[in-house]
């Protein structure tokens, strides 16, 4: 997340006293469909860049998030059993 004017103080002191306090502390965002997301950030700290400092964020995301299953992605077919085994 780049940081204009040196914000990142404000953010990370909120964050902090955020956690120092047991509260949790979320990320609000756009989503591609512009819809309105929020994340847990869990982590951050402060990193310099050739275009100056920036502010690095660990969030936790929910497993849907993560792992979408597509339909056209997997097939059983596309893996040959040959060890004679059943999995199910």
């Amino acid at each position: 997340m780049p940081t204009a004017h040196g914000q990142w103080a404000r953010h990370l002191e909120r964050c902090q006293n955020a956690w120092r306090e047991h509260r949790l502390v979320k990320l609000d965002f756009p989503d591609e469909l512009r819809m309105r997301q929020q994340v847990d950030v869990i982590a951050m700290r402060l990193d310099e860049t050739d275009e100056g400092q920036m502010l690095l964020l660990c969030v936790s995301l929910p497993f849907e998030a993560i792992f979408v299953p597509q339909d056209d992605e997997f097939d059983d077919d596309d893996f040959e059993d040959d060890d004679g085994y059943d999995f199910f």
